[in-house]
């Protein structure tokens, strides 16, 4: 049996936290600097040891990484990703990085993920309407005109059913404490049906709006990547409220270094999963 190292348990409270890593994330965060072999053999000895486990692998043969129950209540975690389907693994991977995008530019304060509300929602329904909730990708906190506002995260790298975009912009659009819907995508005709579609859904009555960004522009421009709505576009940086180094960051700076930050669930963003559920 393996002693468990300060860095071994920060990497299975990041696994229960974020739901997978792959094995390029885990090295730059955890063990930077530190030859590929031997970072591969330390994570085969907590697979070993039933701590994590390999989840699939990614188009390039990365391995991705998650953890098990075992590793996840090791550390305390009460909310872990457990079941891993083989056909999103390249968007819970892309997912995730974009999370730690948006906590690295200081512009997400909370995040509640999708394993997290999914979890929530199916120990207060039933089974059978359970699967009728329409459970966003994720629930970020952020930080808007001085105001802490929550915005539901789509993460689209391909078109869907129209009728279930159509069920979906309709159960958004009546979320009154929704502050908006942020649709990140990874082409502009995706972007263009989305918000199509949700211009023939609009409601006069709705205060919830709605934005689309492109992932590769969030990835590669960071704070200065757009923020496309009905009507008026924005800057992120311009948008949101953020740290004044991010404001100010060049429009051809990557965001690179990532590393988790300690950022907790706030009571106003627990508040509000139940009522974003659909």
């Amino acid at each position: 049996m393996i002693k468990l190292t300060k860095r071994d348990q920060e990497l299975l409270s990041g696994l229960a936290q974020y739901g997978m890593f792959s094995t390029k994330t885990i090295i730059e965060m955890y063990f930077n600097g530190i030859n590929f072999s031997t970072v591969l053999r330390r994570l085969r000895k907590l697979e070993a040891e039933n701590f994590i486990r390999r989840v699939g692998k990614l188009e390039t043969n990365e391995f991705l990484w998650g953890v098990t129950s075992k590793g996840g209540e090791l550390v305390g975690q009460e909310f872990f990703k457990t079941h891993w389907s083989k056909s999103m693994l390249e968007h819970d991977h892309k997912l995730v990085g974009l999370r730690l995008l948006l906590e690295n530019l200081d512009l997400s304060k909370s995040w509640i993920p999708e394993h997290q509300i999914r979890s929530s929602i199916y120990k207060k329904y039933s089974l059978r309407d359970a699967k009728d909730k329409l459970i966003p990708d994720g629930l970020m906190e952020a930080s808007v005109k001085n105001y802490s506002e929550s915005l539901a995260i789509e993460l689209e790298l391909n078109l869907k059913n129209k009728a279930r975009y159509k069920k979906m912009i309709y159960a958004y659009q009546g979320k009154d404490n929704l502050h908006a819907v942020w649709f990140i995508v990874s082409s502009r005709s995706i972007l263009n049906c989305l918000k199509d579609y949700w211009n023939k859904c609009r409601s006069n009555y709705s205060k919830v709006r709605v934005y689309f960004s492109l992932l590769e522009d969030i990835q590669t421009l960071g704070a200065n990547a757009k923020m496309i709505g009905l009507e008026t576009t924005y800057i992120i940086k311009n948008y949101f409220d953020l740290p004044a180094q991010v404001s100010a960051q060049s429009v051809s700076t990557p965001i690179t270094n990532l590393k988790i930050l300690n950022v907790g669930l706030s009571p106003s963003i627990h508040a509000q999963m139940s009522e974003v559920q659909i």
